[in-house]
């Protein structure tokens, strides 16, 4: 069977030393798996500066598609939103009619890569990710035209870029939703995901297949056990989105310092600027004990792991954030918001516990609690790893895939 991946990310294409997405992303750690699938001949095309047309290694060609990277290229997507899809398209059919696939595997509905379905007879998938639509809808709570400018101290460039930004998504979101109407197949891991799709696409079929985490977790020789030290460390993986919750890290963190009286720090692992929320907020990260570390590999993911009290994903809206699936794969105590599809990962006071969103409060308490009871904490882990490891199987991830692309495409292996 010959499959076609268009992805955002270069999977295993540059696999050299480096930090891009923390360490390496969950496209890469399944193509880990599908090359140990005998008979899948894999194609994998993305966005890339190489100018060859292809690349063979392996049992993988790889089509590194370089047609936005110029300068021109980027002013003309920059100043018209629709040139992106005019000229990424023409390139997609251009490896679509080279490598032939039996069945086309579109990560991201959010991605113009998704329109080729009106392009190719040729079935496709979609994998869900994230969803730009319902993710407009969940951006900073009160966050208004008048508190972007006030963020951003008036300065002008800023603010015309983040309004730009915010223009973008909403095209974005129509395109999308575009995309979610005229897809016969879905592929996901959440209720939240599955019930987007049956919402726009009612007589579309739907295939479960678990997120692949990356080898250094699934496989650690090493798992939680709370530390003995009395500061409490508090580790939360994330960018600087709007939607990620960092305005509620320095709101809890706040609370934590100013009413509990709570000896802690609290880590953010994937960014060093949350000054846009620091001005939004008031709070500056510095007095409240929040530490920005920046990007790290996986390794060095871990060991902040492994040395936390509790790990925080406080979202205002995800599908399966890959960070909260991989502290619960080394045992750490998870707490996270009910948003989007984290229902689907944590089942409450069993292996995490989930709090409402926007609400520093409630999380504050459930932190120190959690500090205070550490035989909770260790049950909460313990279940939170085998919970992990079964949902996160190679073996089962290889089987729920092989037999979306067979129902799929028709063709069995």
């Amino acid at each position: 069977m010959k499959v076609l991946w268009f992805s955002v990310t270069h999977a295993l294409y540059d696999d050299a030393p480096g930090v891009k997405h923390n360490g390496g992303g969950w496209i890469s750690s399944l193509q880990n798996i599908v090359q140990n699938i005998p008979d899948i001949e894999l194609g994998i095309a993305f966005e890339h500066h190489d100018m060859v047309f292809k690349k063979k290694s392996g049992s993988t060609t790889y089509y590194p598609i370089n047609a936005l990277k110029s300068p021109f290229a980027k002013f003309r997507k920059a100043i018209s939103f629709s040139q992106e899809e005019k000229i990424l398209i023409p390139k997609c059919l251009e490896v679509i009619n080279d490598f032939k696939p039996d069945i086309i595997h579109v990560f991201g509905s959010e991605w113009c890569w998704a329109l080729i379905q009106e392009y190719t007879t040729i079935p496709v998938v979609i994998h869900m990710q994230g969803s730009i639509p319902p993710y407009n809808n969940a951006r900073v709570p009160g966050l208004g035209k008048f508190e972007i400018l006030r963020a951003h101290r008036f300065n002008l460039l800023k603010v015309l870029r983040v309004w730009q930004d915010i223009r973008q998504g909403r095209k974005r979101a129509l395109r999308e939703e575009k995309i979610l109407r005229m897809t016969r197949f879905y592929m996901g891991r959440t209720n939240w995901d599955k019930a987007l799709s049956k919402l726009y696409a009612p007589n579309a079929k739907y295939y479960y297949c678990a997120e692949a985490m990356r080898p250094s977790f699934i496989q650690s020789p090493s798992t939680w056990t709370r530390p003995r030290q009395t500061l409490m460390r508090i580790v939360t993986t994330g960018n600087a989105a709007t939607v990620k919750g960092m305005d509620v890290i320095l709101k809890t963190a706040a609370i934590l310092k100013g009413v509990a009286g709570l000896q802690f720090q609290w880590d953010i692992i994937g960014t060093r600027d949350i000054s846009f929320y620091e001005s939004f907020t008031g709070i500056k990260s510095s007095s409240v004990h929040v530490n920005l570390l920046g990007v790290l590999n996986s390794e060095d993911v871990a060991n902040v792991l492994l040395r936390c009290h509790a790990y925080v994903q406080p979202s205002y809206i995800e599908n399966s954030p890959n960070a909260l699936c991989e502290a619960q794969l080394l045992g750490v105590p998870v707490v996270a918001t009910f948003s989007g599809g984290i229902p689907s990962l944590i089942s409450d006071n069993v292996n995490g516990i989930l709090v409402p969103t926007n609400d520093p409060f409630l999380l504050a308490d459930v932190l120190q609690e959690l500090y205070k009871d550490p035989d909770k904490a260790m049950a909460l882990g313990l279940e939170a790893r085998r919970t992990a490891l079964q949902r996160h199987d190679p073996s089962t991830i290889a089987r729920d895939l092989m037999h979306a692309y067979e129902d799929i495409s028709g063709v069995s292996i």
